[in-house]
């Protein structure tokens, strides 16, 4: 059974680090913190920089993820989070400093 935690902990914060990237940018264009750019170069500026550049901050950081299951003792709960927390932080930067309104 402490296996199958462990493989479900891994497999929800992967699931959830995934969905952050379109729930940020929902939640910050619905604040009013972001009006979406309208000239097509700036839209895609705004497709390569954000959504590519956070979904691969993403990817690398779910295979950086799996070192969660080799490693002991409380430092592999940060392997754990950075699916979650870095491309959050990535895209939040992204998005404020290049997109702001």
């Amino acid at each position: 059974m402490k296996h199958v935690s462990k493989i479900l902990a891994f497999l929800v914060v992967n699931a959830a680090g995934f969905m952050s990237v379109p729930l940020c940018f929902i939640l910050v264009t619905k604040l009013g913190l972001l009006t979406m750019p309208r000239e097509d170069l700036e839209l895609e500026a705004f497709k390569t920089q954000f959504m590519h550049g956070t979904y691969m901050t993403w990817l690398a950081c779910a295979v950086f993820s799996v070192a969660y299951f080799f490693i002991k003792g409380k430092e592999r709960l940060f392997f754990l989070w950075a699916p979650l927390v870095v491309p959050v932080s990535y895209g939040l930067y992204v998005l404020f400093t290049r997109f702001s309104s």
